[in-house]
C-alpha cells in the first residue's frame, strides 16, 4: 500500500523525523521535499506541508498525483474547544467543518457547504481504520477548520455553539477535501495543544509535547497496516 503522511509544522515533522526507526530515501522534488519509508509492505511518502488551508491541499495532491498514493494520514496538534479534552489529549477527527468558506449569503447554503457532498460536513474515514485502533480508546470528535490561529476563547465558544465542534485546526479542509475528491481514504488523528481558555501562550509551550502524543497512534497504526 502506498500511504501519504501529510504534516503541518516544523515541530510536527521533526517528531516524526527523530522518532521513526525506519530508514528513508529523500526525493527533492523542488519545492516540494518528500521523505520515502519503506514500512513493513507500505510505502510512505512524507511531505511537511506548511500552514494553512492551501499549502495543505496543494501538497496532498502533489503525492496523490506523484506517487500513486491510496490513503492519507494526517496527524499534528490542535486547539481544544471540548472543554473535556485536556491538553495533549489524542482524538480522532470523524468530521469536520470548514467554518471559513461561506457563500450563505449568495447562494442560501449552510458555512461550509460544497455541492459534491451535499452537506456542511465533511467525512473522514475512520471507519476503515478503526480495526487497527481498536485497543486504543480515543475520542472521535468534529474539527472545526479554518485558516486562522484562534486565540480568542470567544472565538472558540461560538464553533462549539454553531457547529458542535470539539478541535479546531488550520489544515484539515484542504486535506480532507483532496482527499474526497480524488477518492482517497483519510485518516487525522490530533492532540490538543491549548485548550477552550488558551491560546497562543499554550501552544508555545505544549505543542512540541502534544506532537508526539500524537505521532505515537500515528506509529501504531503504521505497525498494524497489513
Amino acid at each position: 500500500m502506498k500511504i501519504g503522511l501529510v504534516i503541518a509544522t516544523i515541530d510536527e515533522f521533526k517528531t516524526l523525523f527523530d522518532n521513526l526507526d525506519y530508514k528513508y530515501e529523500f526525493i527533492d522534488h523542488g519545492n516540494f521535499k518528500v521523505y520515502k519509508y519503506k514500512i513493513n509492505n507500505h510505502e510512505m511518502y512524507v511531505i511537511n506541508c506548511g500552514i494553512g488551508e492551501i499549502s495543505a491541499a496543494i501538497s496532498t495532491q502533489f503525492l496523490i498525483d506523484n506517487f500513486g498514493i491510496e490513503l492519507v494520514i494526517n496527524y499534528g496538534v490542535v486547539g481544544g474547544l471540548n472543554k473535556n479534552l485536556e491538553l495533549k489529549k489524542c482524538v480522532i477527527v470523524k468530521d469536520l467543518i470548514h467554518y471559513d468558506f461561506d457563500v450563505s449569503k449568495i447562494d442560501n447554503v449552510p458555512v461550509g457547504y460544497y455541492e459534491n457532498f451535499k452537506t456542511q460536513y465533511l467525512k473522514l474515514n475512520y471507519d476503515f481504520f478503526k480495526s487497527y485502533l481498536s485497543d486504543v480508546n480515543l475520542p472521535l470528535v468534529r474539527c472545526a477548520s479554518g485558516d486562522k490561529f484562534i486565540d480568542d476563547s470567544k472565538v472558540k465558544e461560538e464553533l462549539v455553539n454553531k457547529y458542535n465542534a470539539d478541535i479546531c485546526d488550520m489544515e484539515l479542509a484542504g486535506i480532507c477535501l483532496t482527499c474526497l475528491l480524488n477518492n482517497i481514504k483519510i485518516i487525522s488523528i490530533k492532540a490538543v495543544s491549548d485548550t477552550t481558555y488558551g491560546g497562543a501562550e499554550d501552544y508555545l509551550k505544549f505543542a512540541k509535547n502534544a506532537s508526539k502524543e500524537a505521532f505515537s497512534i500515528v506509529r501504531l497504526l503504521l505497525n498494524k497496516l497489513n
